[in-house]
């Protein structure tokens, strides 16, 4: 049995029906309390005394709508907590704010699944909810604050596609505050696994960056050569592959040196172009092979006036690369980018 406490309310003109679909679907799970109501009014009262994580609500009330039943509910502070499925529904209002809509005739197979969708969820989180706080502040703790100076501006973009990250963005000044160096890696998937394996990542890339920038390491693909080197060693076979790119601006020299492992593009603006020229990026992912050699490239930024580094989870919702009608999912993955726009070089 999993063991989870949580209140259903059921506003209905006759709730028993669905309330014994209810039982019937979440056996498997204890201490589910159901209570009903018969109106929105009375639905009101039973919200107030029971505080329920899932409402679900008839459209079709004798005193009100049950979209105007979802939209007061969200409306209230402690209703934000909680889930609202509207059934019955013909067509939507505006502002209805459910979460969750089921057509006139309520598939008791659909209305099963979502619930133990659901309520699996619940559970996962009732698990791992300290953990999963710990460490979503954690990941937030390493995110680079903006930077602006006489040469350039940077700001960021993370946008985890679930609770934790598999992204890493870093970036910090040259010695002088001229220069500006920095990384972005994508590590697979979006759980606790992957949110330790961005920590490591990010600890052995900004290392490697720190003896380039002391001049004990020649170059950068030395330092993911290093770094994937480091991983084997550490893991093994079980070194999982990690996509990653590290950069250096010299804005006195007006180069960009960069050196990717399967982060496929960044891309570059000119000064007087509208749209953004994506350059295309090669090298094998870190910990793909153990003996591997990264190939590091210079671009000159003269007339460049904004560059974007950034995941791949950000690079294919871009527009310029894709056709709108191609995109089946508003965001499909983590999102992380480095957005640098250069306002003086070379002076």
């Amino acid at each position: 049995m999993k063991n989870i406490q949580n209140t259903i309310l059921v506003v209905m003109r006759e709730p028993a029906q669905v309330s014994g679909w209810i039982q019937d679907a979440l056996r498997e799970y204890n201490a589910i309390q159901i209570v009903t109501a018969v109106t929105g009014l009375q639905g009101f009262v039973k919200f107030n005394d029971y505080l329920p994580s899932l409402i679900i609500v008839e459209h079709d009330l004798p005193d009100l709508s049950g979209m105007s039943f979802s939209s007061i509910i969200k409306g209230m502070e402690k209703g934000q907590l909680s889930t609202i499925y509207v059934v019955g529904v013909t067509s939507l209002l505006q502002n209805a704010k459910a979460d969750y809509y089921f057509p006139k005739e309520v598939d008791k197979n659909l209305l099963s699944m979502q619930l133990r969708t659901f309520f699996d969820r619940q559970v996962m989180m009732a698990q791992h909810s300290d953990e999963i706080t710990r460490a979503k502040l954690k990941q937030n703790e390493f995110l680079p604050e903006k930077l602006d100076t006489t040469y350039f501006k940077v700001d960021t973009i993370y946008s985890p596609f679930g609770e934790l990250s598999g992204d890493g963005i870093d970036y910090w000044y040259g010695e002088d505050k001229d220069g500006l160096f920095g990384l972005i890696f994508d590590c697979t998937g979006h759980d606790i696994v992957s949110f330790l394996q961005v920590g490591e990542i990010r600890a052995l890339l900004k290392r490697g960056c720190k003896y380039f920038q002391l001049g004990m390491i020649a170059s950068l693909g030395n330092i993911l050569k290093n770094v994937n080197e480091d991983l084997f060693a550490l893991h093994g076979d079980d070194t999982i592959p990690t996509a990653a790119v590290v950069f250096h601006f010299d804005f006195k020299a007006k180069t960009l040196h960069y050196c990717s492992a399967a982060m496929p593009s960044f891309y570059l603006k000119y000064k007087g172009k509208a749209t953004m020229e994506k350059i295309s990026m090669e090298n094998p992912a870190i910990g793909y092979e153990p003996e591997i050699d990264f190939e590091e490239k210079t671009i000159s930024l003269e007339d460049v006036v904004e560059v974007v580094f950034s995941s791949d989870g950000f690079s294919e919702l871009l527009l310029q690369d894709t056709d709108i009608k191609e995109i089946e999912n508003a965001k499909h993955d983590d999102v992380s980018a480095i957005l640098i726009q250069i306002k003086s070089i070379g002076t």
